[in-house]
């Protein structure tokens, strides 16, 4: 049976709580012809690789390249930085926060290392660069970039694990059901 996954390192729930709170003031902001598809509580998460539709032989590969490589990465702290969205403020179809790492580069490495994996083992990932970052909403319409300039507390959290998470789409959103978890040292 195919399944929708992807691999995120979980935020912890204050964290989460906040950043809807962000989201809740944004959506306030927006006129009633902006629209944009927020990402609510449950689905705040520092997406790595979303794989699509993966049949078992997939998920195990999936599952195997983490248990090789995670491990050898260690535990790092973030910090929420400021409001952005992809392909930039001025033309947001993606809100975002981006994060920032205490320690360098270890996300971008492990994502990095993780996708040339994958790769290897047949799975398709996407090629573009990556910043580590939480989504908040997808822009379904025009919205003026202005409206994203909120302050946001530079609060910073430990990222200790990876998650392979199942989605399901439903009418009232997608569902999440973690796979598996990977641990990071420490």
């Amino acid at each position: 049976m195919r399944k929708r996954v992807f691999l995120a390192f979980p935020v912890p729930l204050a964290v989460r709580r906040y950043l809807a709170g962000i989201a809740e003031e944004l959506e306030r902001r927006c006129a009633p012809d902006e629209v944009v598809r927020w990402v609510g509580e449950d689905g705040l998460h520092v997406t790595t690789h979303f794989l699509g539709e993966q049949e078992e032989q997939g998920i195990l590969s999936i599952k195997k390249s983490c248990e090789e490589l995670v491990g050898k990465y260690a535990a790092v702290t973030v910090t929420l930085t400021a409001i952005d969205a992809f392909p930039s403020a001025d033309l947001p179809r993606v809100i975002i926060v981006p994060l920032c790492e205490d320690d360098g580069f270890v996300l971008r490495r492990l994502q990095n290392a993780l996708g040339k994996n994958l790769e290897q083992s047949g799975i398709d990932v996407d090629h573009r660069l990556w910043t580590p970052h939480i989504t908040l909403g997808r822009v379904k319409t025009a919205i003026e970039g202005r409206k994203l300039k909120i302050p946001v507390e530079p609060r910073s959290f430990n990222i200790e694990q990876l998650e392979l998470i199942e989605s399901r789409l439903t009418d009232d959103g997608a569902l999440y059901t973690p796979l598996a978890v990977y641990k990071l040292s420490t």
